[in-house]
């Protein structure tokens, strides 16, 4: 169990920050600076097909392969490996004990453990950070977010890079990448910092959405939520008869989510009209209502959880937020402004990447140590 962070070892030396999807694999080379995250080279590959699913890697050889293959292609000479992992088996809790010091703290927090989390400690790697310190009767207190990792969860991951020549350093969970991308002054798409606002960053992955919410720079709370992009695909498949891994171009050929768009305007010529599309449109948004329906709770509890707690701004990254309107979608839907991430005031993007910025975002916050 690891309490408080020592000095940044890995500041201004070059990495490697693997983040692993069910759809494609993003990698990002650089080092940490003062300022921020200094890239050499961002870019994405495939995964191979059912090598990964839910966190879990389930075809070893074939991901290793890849990896390597793609590796040397690229000729990427760094050796210190970080990567980023998010999976339901992985298991949060936020605890709150009287202040006490490193030692102590961990003591204490061994024990609220065994109470209150349903693990075999032995069979699990347990880390915990302090988010909060508040008086309560009296008591200074601290509310510590602990998170416990399978070990064997943990030990493919130590495994696949070391397999693949790399030096196993860091395994981060994406809700901390998140956190610490996120934390300090930082600002998205050249609008002002986080210091003074209450906001979300959702995640929208291939079979997942990560929500992960901040109140002036500070992480409060994160929920994993079992939707992704892939339901969007196999949706229109059941209603259009296209196999689900055929409809992707259709989905992104859509010509707008938002209400009022092409298919929803009576002037548009009935030769003129795409009956496959206009289908795929009105699925795509009755499955984006599902996913609205699910952030809507979290957002909730969140409000509830204070007096004055308002949720002032959302941010998006993912593959399915290229789609067009989505992010003005979501915004009609949740009535918050909702904004999709394509800049970052910390990250020096430069001519380094490949793709849109928003595929790095999990990998940019791994390679971040505080």
């Amino acid at each position: 169990m690891k309490s408080k962070p020592g000095k940044n070892k890995w500041a201004g030396k070059e990495v490697i920050s693997v983040d692993i999807g069910e759809n494609r694999t993003k990698v990002v080379v650089g080092k940490q600076e003062r300022n921020g995250v200094r890239l050499s080279q961002a870019f994405s590959f495939t995964t191979p097909r059912y090598a990964y699913e839910k966190g879990q890697i389930i075809g070893f050889e074939e991901l290793k392969k890849a990896l390597q293959e793609q590796l040397s292609e690229r000729k990427v000479k760094a050796k210190a490996a970080f990567a980023s992992v998010e999976s339901a088996d992985i298991i949060t809790r936020e605890i709150a004990v009287p202040q006490a010091k490193p030692e102590e703290l961990e003591k204490l927090l061994q024990f609220e453990i065994q109470q209150y989390m349903p693990i075999e400690l032995s069979q699990y790697v347990v880390q915990y950070k302090a988010i909060e310190e508040f008086e309560e009767e009296g008591v200074n207190k601290v509310r510590v977010l602990v998170t416990a990792m399978p070990r064997e969860l943990a030990r493919t991951y130590y495994e696949l890079l070391e397999s693949c020549g790399l030096d196993a350093a860091v395994l981060d969970i994406q809700s901390n990448a998140v956190d610490k991308l996120f934390c300090c002054d930082q600002k998205v798409n050249g609008g002002n910092g986080f210091r003074s606002q209450s906001v979300a960053v959702l995640d929208l992955g291939h079979r997942h959405i990560n929500v992960v919410v901040l109140e002036n720079g500070q992480f409060k709370f994160n929920r994993f939520l079992n939707h992704g992009a892939w339901d969007i695909n196999v949706n229109i498949s059941h209603g259009t008869g296209i196999e689900p891994e055929e409809t992707e171009v259709l989905k992104l050929n859509i010509p707008t989510l938002r209400k009022g768009g092409l298919f929803d305007d009576g002037g548009v010529a009935p030769e003129e009209r795409d009956a496959t599309r206009e289908q795929a449109l009105e699925l795509t948004r009755r499955t984006v209502d599902g996913w609205v329906e699910d952030i809507e709770r979290v957002i909730k509890y969140y409000t509830t959880r204070s007096t004055g707690n308002v949720l002032e701004r959302i941010y998006v990254y993912g593959g399915v937020v290229e789609m067009n309107g989505f992010p003005e979608y979501l915004q009609e839907s949740l009535n918050i402004p909702v904004e999709k991430i394509e800049s970052l005031s910390g990250v020096n993007f430069g001519k380094a990447g490949e793709g849109p910025i928003t595929d790095y975002i999990n990998a940019f916050g791994t390679l971040m140590r505080r």
